[in-house]
């Protein structure tokens, strides 16, 4: 995968056309993460993280942990254009977290597809007081966790978020185990919105 880090500056990736495929070390799936982006511990809180994937951009995780990963003390931002594909794999589709105690703000804009192996399509994680904005005009298949940030998810799409908890627990790349699907926004002040052309699907 690409592994992008800065000791107090930015970090940007962008990945217009391919497919990234990782593969981990062990059943588990390793640390095997399609693309991470993040600071590494700074307490420096004008730190940015960002990735940015093109229409013809594939990211396939799904033998690995993570698809994608923000780490950042500051700000962090995914932008996943129309046609780009993110499959993770036993961890979660995509990630947004905190690296300390500073207040940040995280972004993930959606118009291409996000999964993975366990479901756990978007987790995040960062002190009380930051801020995430999730906008959806693409698909997303799978559950939410969240953390003590405020999250405002706005699901735009008729392409749906199917909301789904189907997971492959073993790491055979087989899907073996279905639960009830629980999306929690975590200990913030969390809103969901979802708009005239959304669609929220409970997916088999």
């Amino acid at each position: 995968g690409i592994d992008a880090g800065s000791n107090s500056g930015k970090t940007e990736v962008e990945f217009s056309n391919g497919t990234i495929k990782v593969v981990g070390t062990n059943t588990g799936g390793g640390n095997a993460i399609g693309i991470a982006a993040w600071d590494r511990g700074s307490t420096n809180s004008s730190v940015q993280a960002y990735i940015n994937l093109g229409s013809g951009a594939i990211v396939d995780a799904t033998e690995g942990v993570l698809g994608l990963q923000i780490r950042s003390n500051g700000t962090g931002q995914i932008d996943i254009a129309s046609g780009a594909q993110v499959h993770g794999g036993l961890l979660g589709g995509v990630q947004l977290t905190g690296t300390g105690t500073g207040i940040g703000s995280y972004t993930l804009n959606n118009a291409g597809e996000i999964d993975a192996m366990s479901d756990l399509a978007v987790l995040s994680s960062a002190p009380a007081g930051s801020t995430l904005s999730i906008t959806n005009d693409g698909t997303i298949t799978g559950y939410l966790r969240g953390g003590a940030e405020d999250t405002t998810f706005t699901n735009n799409s008729s392409n749906s978020w199917n909301l789904r908890n189907f997971a492959d627990t073993d790491g055979d790349g087989v899907r073996d185990t279905k639960a009830v699907a629980v999306s929690d926004f975590g200990a913030g002040n969390d809103t969901y919105i979802n708009t005239a052309t959304g669609t929220l699907r409970l997916a088999a």
